[in-house]
């Protein structure tokens, strides 16, 4: 039959419309990536399978956007699907030949195994209906280093009103305990939601527009671009049931309207806030967290040893000295010390802290003897948040001044750090020494201490503002955070030279950990450069060495956006290295190919080449053509692709880059593959990787085994190919590049449907869904093409409602049960 398509898409966009529903969520339910399902629908030339329109009739019919089977016949034929027949059985027959029928049957609350998910156990109800997160993998709670102390009864009442109310705000002071509340409760909640309870620390956050993009991150989902990321968040949410916890948002609260945007998108998700002040949302509800209760207030007559403020001060003096017992004196002490800071958590836990040097009889005068002095604070600061800023006064006055000058200069750390990178933003030299002094911040309760080897060291965001505004008063900021950017740009620049080699996997683990830093250390260095372009190089060549970690384990949107902003600045300043300036440019184009946006990132690529080419930069005009390759090769574009990875082999060769010459190779390879011949690609891809074990680079070894594994595949070779994507599989273990797990799993997927089991490759399929999901990285749509071919035949005689329980189980079995299938079976 013909199909006109474009009354097709009209058509589905009508009917989507009309039932309320985004584009984002319709590709979700039948199974591709927006960007995919976008391509299928609008680009020139890109194929719309049989499989694919009545998936999509199926999911309108479901949504009630389809009336009657004529309706559904009629969508059917603008496709050119032949009247009559319905993927695999008649049209009009009734489940599951009905497409109205049987969208309605999947939709049924538990219709779906995958979509069912896990039962809720234990004598509470799920809140909200039954799963339908997959793909979804939250970020856990952090699980404090302390234990709780008290805090019972506003655990229990924050709990009450997240079952009852879809919104709930902590409000209170700084340092009055709302993310321990936060993280007890939601930690209780776990078992009734069924898709879990994420958690986003929104404290390292400064830019507005990431935002978003850090909801998504908590969801274990990775954006490709910060513009798009809203409504990809929403899509995600549409069918969960998840508790998401959204920590420090005061300084965000202009975001808000995105929270409540995501609440009416997504009926089953429920968002528990912390925030100094509320969001000013319809149908929030505020739960104030206050003080810890003090002694006396449960009347004259109780024992101030039962009062959870005394408890907390006694429990964090036993830390720093052992068998610390109070009575009699010593315990009014101890009580007036928290009736003098109000009971707020943090100012006890700095006064306790001082136990180690002063019996609480000595800590009480000198306390009582500070806190006057708060009157001379700021008059708009709430008279606890005043009482707690004269606590830290009083406990940065206790302080040696070495010891006072070390912590002003930690709060340019928004994430975790080590004695290094300590003694980097200091200016000193000996990291050794550094670490018993960052040890003695931590004994005063000024640090959290993270063990480890080396032990790294964090500040609670109360404390780093303190620790800022102190900074800012000494005049010595800028050369602090001009240091701390040196620090991450030379760690960043190390570790990029290093994930060529064997160690790949460990240091995209360390810049992963880095990440909360090279974020601030940028947003810094972005800042400086607004007026007049200073400190614009340093930023840019920071955001280019972490390009290679936010494309195979960060946020390819982030990203993204930092090179978009830097880049901007650069264009208005012109302060930045021509030849910093092309490779930003080249990695800019790396992160919107991987993010589908093919235009813009042929024409940044273009751009990194012509400067490249004026500098006589080799490597520079290699990587550009890379991508200018692969952005031609995505769109199925041979007669463009190839010519580039030539000229890419060319300057690699030149610049005698063996690293350059692998990927060239492989890509290349790609090239012939797609044009049939088969054995001039696995020639080619053994050069590649000769070339790969040359440099030791563990991921380039396992690109290549999967690129083998695709030769294979399309040759007609399904046993060889799956030996060849096992291999594969087992090399990028560890490595952990979510975007090659989902290239293998999908050739996995096209090998069990060549060999007749479509149910197998629609689990795999639904997998590597959910990675690419998760890596922020979308199906190229060549591969998708290929891809379809492969499954159509081999899920036709699948019913509807087993297609998407086969996808949903790949989309929320644990990942590695799938690749211990995989390996196994």
């Amino acid at each position: 039959m013909e199909q006109d398509l474009a009354a097709f898409r009209e058509a589905v966009r009508a009917r989507r419309r009309a039932a309320g529903h985004t584009q984002q969520q319709l590709a979700r339910r039948v199974g591709l990536h927006p960007h995919v399902l976008s391509h299928k629908l609008h680009a020139r030339g890109a194929i719309l399978t049989s499989a694919d329109v009545t998936a999509i009739v199926t999911v309108l019919a479901g949504w009630g956007a389809i009336g009657s089977q004529a309706e559904a016949q009629a969508l059917l034929a603008l496709a050119g699907v032949p009247p009559g027949t319905w993927a695999g059985g008649p049209v009009g027959t009734g489940p599951p030949g009905d497409p109205a029928a049987a969208a309605r049957a999947a939709d049924r609350p538990g219709a779906a195994a995958g979509r069912a998910g896990a039962a809720v156990t234990g004598s509470e109800p799920a809140i909200g209906a039954a799963a339908g997160g997959g793909g979804l993998v939250p970020v856990p709670l952090p699980v404090p280093l302390t234990p709780l102390v008290g805090r019972g009864a506003e655990v229990a009442t924050v709990a009450a009103a997240v079952a009852g109310c879809r919104l709930v705000t902590l409000t209170g002071t700084g340092g009055t305990g709302k993310t321990r509340v936060a993280l007890a409760a939601g930690a209780g909640l776990a078992s009734r939601f069924p898709d879990g309870v994420a958690f986003a620390d929104l404290a390292p956050v400064s830019d507005p527009d990431l935002v978003a993009v850090s909801l998504l991150r908590a969801l274990g989902l990775a954006s490709q671009s910060a513009a798009t990321t809203e409504g990809q968040l929403a899509a995600a949410l549409a069918p969960a049931r998840v508790l998401l916890v959204a920590d420090n948002m005061e300084h965000l609260v202009e975001q808000a309207p995105l929270l409540g945007r995501l609440l009416a998108a997504a009926p089953g998700v429920h968002l528990l806030v912390t925030s100094r002040v509320p969001l000013g949302l319809y149908g929030e509800q505020q739960v104030r967290v206050p003080p810890l209760a003090l002694p006396g207030q449960a009347g004259p007559a109780a024992d101030p040893a039962d009062s959870e403020a005394v408890q907390l001060f006694v429990a964090r003096a036993r830390a720093v000295a052992p068998g610390f017992d109070p009575r009699g004196e010593a315990l009014a002490a101890v009580a007036g010390i928290c009736a003098a800071v109000d009971g707020l958590p943090l100012a006890i836990e700095l006064a306790a802290a001082r136990v180690a040097l002063y019996p609480p009889q000595a800590l009480l005068p000198q306390l009582q003897a500070r806190l006057p002095l708060l009157t001379g604070g700021p008059r708009d600061l709430p008279a606890r948040q005043q009482t707690l800023r004269a606590t830290f006064d009083w406990s940065d006055a206790l302080l040696s001044a070495q010891a006072r000058d070390l912590f002003t200069r930690t709060g340019v750390f928004a994430g975790p750090f080590d004695a290094a990178a300590a003694a980097a933003a200091c200016g000193t030299a000996d990291p050794g020494a550094m670490t018993g002094r960052l040890a003695e911040l931590a004994g005063h309760s000024l640090l959290e201490v993270i063990p480890g080897d080396p032990p790294q060291f964090r500040l609670l965001q109360t404390v780093r503002e303190y620790a800022l505004a102190r900074l800012a008063e000494t005049g010595q900021a800028d050369a602090v955070h001009e240091r701390h950017l040196g620090h991450y740009l030379k760690l960043a620049t190390k570790a990029r030279a290093g994930l060529a080699g064997p160690q790949h996997g460990a240091w995209l683990d360390r810049l992963a950990a880095e990440f909360a830093n090279i974020r601030a250390a940028l947003d810094w260095a972005r800042a400086q450069a607004e007026a007049d372009g200073h400190h614009l190089d340093d930023g840019l060549r920071l955001a280019i060495a972490a390009a290679p970690a936010w494309l195979r384990r960060g946020s390819v949107a982030e990203g993204a956006l930092h090179l978009d902003r830097l880049l901007a600045l650069e264009a208005r300043h012109h302060t930045a290295a021509k030849a910093t300036v092309a490779w930003a440019a080249a990695e800019a184009s790396g992160m919107a190919c991987y993010g589908g946006d093919y235009p813009a990132a042929t024409a940044l690529a273009r751009q990194g080449l012509e400067l490249c080419g004026a500098l006589g930069d080799l490597p520079g005009q290699a990587w550009a053509h890379h991508w200018l390759g692969l952005a031609a090769l995505s769109l199925g574009d041979l007669t463009i692709a190839e010519p580039h990875f030539r000229s890419g082999l060319e300057l690699a060769e030149r610049a005698r880059d063996r690293w350059a010459e692998a990927r060239a190779w492989n890509m290349l390879a790609q090239v012939t593959r797609n044009q049939g011949r088969y054995d001039e690609a696995t020639a080619q891809l053994r050069r590649a990787q000769q070339a790969f074990r040359a440099v030791g680079d563990p991921y380039g070894a396992a690109v290549v085994l999967s690129s083998l594994g695709e030769v294979a595949r399309d040759a007609g070779k399904p046993d060889q190919a799956r030996d060849l994507f096992r291999q594969a599989l087992r090399g990028n273990q560890q490595t952990g590049n979510k975007r090659l797990m989902a290239d293998i799993l999908e050739g996995l997927a096209a090998v069990a449907a060549v060999t007749g089991d479509g149910r197998a490759a629609l689990v795999y399929l639904g997998a590597a869904q959910a990675l690419r999901e998760q890596s922020g990285s979308p199906i190229m749509p060549v591969d998708q093409a290929l891809l379809d071919r492969f499954l159509d035949p081999a899920v036709a005689a699948l019913t509807p409602q087993q297609r998407e329980q086969a996808l949903a189980e790949g989309r929320n079995r644990p990942l590695a049960q799938i690749i211990d299938q995989a390996l196994t079976q």
